[in-house]
């Protein structure tokens, strides 16, 4: 078992989870375990006690109390907090380790099953986008282009906030493979079936 010490100085968590309206004004700090922070509010006859991820903003009510939490209960109320789904979550340092965070921790939970094409196709999109290159790429159909271009598109966005805005966004064309068969003859036709266009983004899909 972890020997994790609980962090009692909890004022700037606190008042950062105050500001982003997370809790009410009048809820005090605890303590702060890893990402987490366990707040107590008073109903006038109870004390209750709330749990939030201070980072993602997720949270959960846990129990209340006629009295206020001692701190021989902080080990227990601790242990609890250890089983929540969004304690010590992992943060991720660039772009292309969030995208694996979505696909492999997050889509999961959610039933998701992990594609590796899927994942790879997505990362290397978001390259293209983070270095302002033009991708065409042959995807077969049912590999998941959808959700690949939509997190890297997402992941994108979120980590060029981080530095400074790109004055030009790439072109992005993902290709779909369909091929039709009369007879003896194989044909392959070209055509795209949807574009669409946010800001300076613009996605293709073509059948070849």
């Amino acid at each position: 078992m972890d020997n994790i010490q609980a962090n009692l100085d909890t004022k700037d968590i606190l008042n950062k989870v105050i500001s982003e309206k997370w809790v009410t004004e009048n809820s005090t700090g605890v303590f702060i375990i890893k990402d987490c922070i366990l707040v107590q509010s008073f109903t006038g006859k109870n004390y209750t006690y709330r749990v939030i991820n201070y980072v993602t903003g997720d949270q959960k009510y846990l129990f209340y109390k006629r009295q206020v939490l001692n701190k021989k209960e902080y080990e227990s109320v601790i242990e609890k907090i250890k089983t929540l789904s969004f304690y010590d979550m992992k943060q991720a340092s660039d772009g292309t380790e969030m995208i694996e965070l979505i696909f492999r921790d997050i889509f999961p939970k959610y039933g998701f099953v992990v594609r590796e094409e899927q994942v790879e196709l997505s990362k290397h999109i978001y390259e293209n986008m983070k270095y302002l290159k033009i991708s065409l790429s042959d995807i077969a159909v049912g590999l998941g282009k959808t959700h690949a271009y939509l997190i890297a598109a997402i992941v994108h966005s979120i980590f060029a906030r981080k530095d400074h805005f790109y004055k030009q966004m790439p072109i992005v064309c993902v290709w779909q493979v369909e091929n039709t068969t009369f007879g003896n003859h194989k044909y392959n036709s070209y055509k795209p079936t949807k574009t669409t266009s946010s800001g300076s983004y613009a996605y293709g899909n073509f059948h070849l």
